[in-house]
């Protein structure tokens, strides 16, 4: 039972720092960092989720609104990014050549969230 709750950790531990420090990415993959900003303020957005592909884990920007994504060499990408408030934001990137670095900054537009007023009817509790 330890040793199953060690290994369980150990890896949310890589998935994290991985995504979320910045760290540099396996010799045959791409790294793709950078930052998410709101277009019209500039100011770095936290928590958004960046996706990677059809992928449907993502990786969340920190407080500074930078992330880090590995990627498949040698074959189109798409990075996604969302979060509620903004409107989502789909980039593509042409194939790029293994083990390079590359900077994509992403600037997501605010739109106002849908709300759909609800009616209750009233109606008269038992004594």
């Amino acid at each position: 039972m330890r040793a199953r709750v060690l290994v369980a950790t150990g890896c949310l531990v890589l998935f994290w720092a991985r995504g979320g420090l910045g760290q540099a990415c396996g010799p045959d993959s791409v790294t793709i960092s950078g930052s998410v900003t709101d277009s019209v303020t500039n100011i770095p957005i936290s928590m958004v989720q960046v996706f990677l592909g059809a992928t449907t884990i993502p990786v969340k920007t920190g407080s500074l609104g930078r992330y880090t994504v590995c990627a498949p060499p040698l074959q189109p990408i798409h990075v996604r990014a969302r979060l509620i408030g903004y409107q989502p934001i789909v980039v593509r990137l042409d194939s790029l050549p293994r083990g390079g670095h590359y900077r994509l900054d992403l600037h997501l537009r605010r739109v106002p969230a849908p709300f759909t007023p609800v009616q209750a009817p009233a109606r008269p509790q038992p004594n």
